[in-house]
C-alpha cells in the first residue's frame, strides 16, 4: 500500500548520509505501528520520494516529506484469517481460536487441524 509519513531531523544529523539517516528515522517511526487509516504497518518495502526538506524557522529542524510503500495488517471484526478477530483496538486485540485445517504437503496426504 503506497503510504506517506513526515518526520523532522535534527541539525546534529546534517552531513554525508544525510539520506540514510532519513531513511533510517522512517523505519523507526513506522515500523510495528498502528494506524486507523491502514492498520499495522509491518514493513517498509520502498521509499519512492523523499521531498525536500523544509527548514522550520526558529528551530533549526528539517521537515521531510516522504512516499513509501509499505506491508501492512489491517483486520477487521468478524473477519476469518487463521483465528476470528474478536476487537480491534491494539495492544488489546483478541482472537477466538478456530479450528483451521490447514493441506500438510508431506508425502502421506495428510491434513492437519490447527
Amino acid at each position: 500500500i503506497k503510504l506517506d509519513h513526515e518526520i523532522l531531523l535534527h541539525p546534529k544529523y546534517f552531513g554525508p548520509n544525510l539520506i540514510e539517516t532519513v531513511k533510517a528515522k522512517l523505519f523507526s517511526d513506522v515500523e510495528g505501528t498502528c494506524s486507523g487509516k491502514c492498520g499495522f504497518i509491518i514493513a517498509v518495502t520502498s521509499i519512492e520520494h523523499i521531498g525536500a526538506g523544509i527548514l522550520l524557522p526558529g528551530r533549526g529542524f528539517v521537515q521531510y516529506h516522504i512516499v513509501y510503500r509499505a506491508i501492512v495488517f489491517r483486520p477487521f471484526k468478524g473477519e476469518v484469517i487463521d483465528a476470528i478477530v474478536t476487537q480491534c483496538i491494539p495492544p488489546n486485540i483478541k482472537f477466538e481460536g478456530a479450528d483451521t485445517t490447514v493441506e500438510n504437503n508431506n508425502e502421506d496426504e495428510e491434513q492437519v487441524c490447527i
